[in-house]
């Protein structure tokens, strides 16, 4: 009674947790998600709109495959980009779009031809553009899309997309990408002082030097 009072029903729940006694369900770690965002900031300001589109679609397509990791499709996409709101003597300028889709979709091209053509919509030129990104919404399960008469059957695209998935989940993102997306991309995030990927990259495996040797071995992490 005393704990209920002073810490209220969320308070006394916790302590039943920590004396063992379970009254706090669990969430579910696998729930499908409502939206999914991908964005990130430039490592330089960009100002050119190829620049734009290739960030723009860069980030649709890592959306559309989290979309498809999870078996959804989306019924809109929202893009938005802004300059740098620290810089108060440059100009700014921010949009936000949001295009509904004719029929939910993951398939990647139909979604990269939404997303840029909300850019032509809302670009502005003149101004330096510090971060993009994309959201896709209005998601629904894949086993429950709605069909054009007239329109391509998506299930003839599954396959496609799923090789495609495969193939950059296998030998790393951006191994197979659209060529909307760029290849060199200029604009994308410095990662200077990034932690090393020491247990899930081959090239940043630790090398130990064996002393009086003068060989070289390698730690090698076992596993898939």
């Amino acid at each position: 009674t005393w704990i209920r009072k002073q810490l209220t029903v969320t308070g006394l729940r916790t302590v039943m947790e920590l004396r063992g006694i379970p009254c706090i369900p669990a969430d579910n770690l696998h729930a499908t998600k409502q939206s999914i965002i991908s964005s990130r900031s430039f490592g330089k300001p960009i100002s050119t709109q190829t620049d734009l589109r290739e960030a723009i679609a860069t980030h649709t397509s890592i959306a559309a495959a989290k979309l498809r990791a999870q078996g959804s499709v989306a019924g809109a996409i929202q893009i938005f980009f802004h300059t740098n709101y620290f810089k108060d003597d440059a100009p700014q300028y921010s949009a936000n779009l949001t295009l509904p889709l004719s029929k939910s979709s993951s398939y990647t091209p139909t979604l990269i031809k939404y997303a840029l053509r909300g850019l032509e919509r809302v670009y502005r030129a003149g101004y330096d553009y510090k971060k993009a990104g994309v959201m896709l919404t209005d998601i629904t399960s894949g086993g429950c899309r709605q069909a054009e008469l007239f329109g391509p059957v998506d299930a003839e695209r599954e396959p496609l997309m799923a090789t495609v998935d495969q193939i950059n989940r296998k030998w790393g993102r951006n191994t197979v990408q659209f060529a909307a997306a760029g290849v060199k991309k200029a604009w994308q995030m410095r990662q200077s002082f990034k932690s090393q990927d020491y247990t899930t990259s081959w090239g940043e495996i630790p090398v130990v030097t064996a002393e009086g040797r003068g060989r070289e071995v390698y730690s090698v992490v076992s596993g898939n």
